[in-house]
């Protein structure tokens, strides 16, 4: 901390504050005071932070008492503030006279470059404890953040499918086609023969007919009007001899059950 007597001159933002006359001027490691003469404490504190700019002139006739020209190897210099509207003493320019003038600056430039590196410490442990805190919370969106960064650092392009949706449907549509006998299947009958009760195992053309199920059915197996659907000509009735082994043991029903496979 340092104390420099100056010379308040009159401006509209001195008068509008009350500082006038002889006073001094205190520096701080981040901001500057403003004291009476004799009193240790200051009625005006600025921070650095609201000064806006400061600026020193030389004058060759001093407009103050003698008493800052005591000695006569000093010139006497001006020193401009401007103040920023953050503080008590609102916006405004102060011009004050001194002979220590080169001192001031000097000191108002060291305490200027204390608060640059105040700030940036502060702003990275900012940051630091933003980031612990995110790391050591187990907040949903505090994780998607960690997974987020993470993934972005090892993140590589995306690999191309080898095969596209329309060619997996016809390898799964030609993979089942050549296994019409499965169960859960029934190959669609010959109009030509099914009053015979064969299939055409030499025909290419298939159509499977899905199981209904129904509500009240088990889970193993499901009710289906599968023989019902099977195409055959209006004029052929299908008889008992050419219906499936287990349809033709149940004589009161035209139903038959197929074993649902599961997928």
């Amino acid at each position: 901390m340092e104390r420099f007597p100056i010379c308040f001159q009159v401006t509209e933002a001195s008068e509008r504050v009350g500082l006038r006359d002889h006073l001094q001027l205190v520096v701080f490691t981040r901001g500057l005071g403003v004291a009476r003469v004799g009193d240790t404490e200051c009625f005006i504190l600025w921070p650095i932070s609201v000064i806006r700019q400061y600026r020193l002139q030389s004058l060759r006739k001093s407009d103050c008492d003698s008493k800052l020209n005591s000695r006569k190897n000093r010139r006497t210099t001006v020193v401009t503030l401007e103040i920023g509207r953050r503080c008590r003493t609102g916006e405004g320019v102060f011009h004050f006279t001194t002979t220590q003038g080169e001192e001031i600056m000097r000191e108002l430039k060291k305490a200027v470059s204390n608060w640059a590196s105040y700030r940036a410490k502060n702003r990275t442990m900012s940051a630091s404890r933003s980031s612990s805190l995110i790391k050591a919370c187990n907040h949903d969106t505090c994780r998607l953040i960690r997974c987020s960064a993470k993934d972005a650092r090892n993140r590589s392009a995306p690999c191309t499918p080898a095969l596209s949706a329309h060619s997996i449907s016809q390898n799964l549509i030609t993979r089942y086609a050549s296994k019409p006998f499965e169960m859960g299947m029934i190959k669609k009958r010959d109009s030509s023969e099914c009053c015979r009760g064969r299939y055409d195992e030499d025909k290419d053309e298939h159509d499977y007919i899905g199981p209904q199920c129904n509500r009240d059915d088990d889970c193993d197996y499901v009710e289906s009007d599968a023989v019902d659907f099977i195409a055959r000509p209006q004029n052929c009735a299908l008889s008992k001899q050419n219906l499936p082994v287990a349809a033709r043991e149940s004589t009161d029903t035209e139903h038959s059950y197929i074993e649902l496979v599961p997928s």
